[in-house]
């Protein structure tokens, strides 16, 4: 059997459950498969856990889901957010429920973070937004979701200008994409990828004009049918969960 068909057998069935607005499929772009995760944001609901008080330790994709499901929670899908410090703080903004943990991060450095432009994914009164780090205030008021990374992929249907269509740097790569303010597309890398492969899948394959970086080698995702999955065992600093609505 071939790796492709190995691939389909183990993970068919991805489609989440009883989720209204999450379709959750399997893709391939320029040779390389992906996990996408599409959400429309008027049926389905986005939250971002892992700095509030109550958050699983290590906090990890299975403890989470496992603690949402514990209080009635219907998860669909569940994947890592925004590059995070060795201490598991985000790196950059992070804002869950409404409640600003970490302020925006618009220092110089090294890595894929801080790789100019970097970016932020947000839900507010405009819906779901990926803009230049440089476009969001200090004190962004109004988001109810933020989770901060580098580098932005695309913005406006630009791709990232440092992106090279034949870089030999191919990792596993997780990602973020806005369609329109109302549907967003969570996609993980099942195999290692360029940052340009990246950018333009989200952008040609899965029509996002914006989308932004979220991790690298740790990154994975957790559904119903992958309910033993945990990712990095010592935990991440925020998880973007898709819920039934209410969740």
């Amino acid at each position: 059997m071939t790796a492709f068909w190995i691939f389909l057998a183990v993970h068919s069935g991805l489609a989440a459950g009883p989720v209204p607005g999450l379709k959750v499929s399997e893709r391939t772009w320029q040779g390389s498969r992906w996990v996408v995760a599409e959400v429309d944001l008027s049926m389905a609901s986005l939250d971002l856990v892992g700095q509030r008080a109550t958050a699983p330790s290590p906090h990890t994709l299975g403890r989470t889901a496992r603690q949402l499901k514990e209080a009635g929670v219907e998860v669909g899908f569940a994947t890592n957010a925004g590059i995070y410090m060795e201490d598991r703080r985000p790196l950059g903004l992070h804002i869950e429920a409404g409640h600003q943990h970490r302020d925006v991060n618009r220092a110089e450095g090294h890595g894929n973070f801080y790789m100019k432009p970097n970016g932020i994914f947000a839900l507010g009164a405009e819906g779901a937004i990926v803009r230049r780090t440089t476009e969001v205030p200090d004190d962004p008021a109004g988001f109810t979701l933020a989770t901060q990374s580098g580098p932005l992929l695309v913005r406006d249907d630009v791709i990232h200008p440092k992106f090279l269509p034949e870089s030999k740097s191919r990792k596993v790569r997780s990602v973020v994409g806005v369609r329109d303010p109302q549907h967003i597309v969570l996609a993980v890398s099942v195999d290692r990828v360029r940052f340009y492969d990246a950018a333009t899948f989200l952008r040609d394959e899965l029509g996002c004009a914006d989308a932004l970086y979220l991790d690298g080698t740790v990154s994975s995702w957790w559904t119903p049918k992958r309910s033993h999955i945990e990712g990095d065992p010592d935990g991440y600093g925020g998880i973007l969960v898709v819920t039934a609505p209410g969740g």
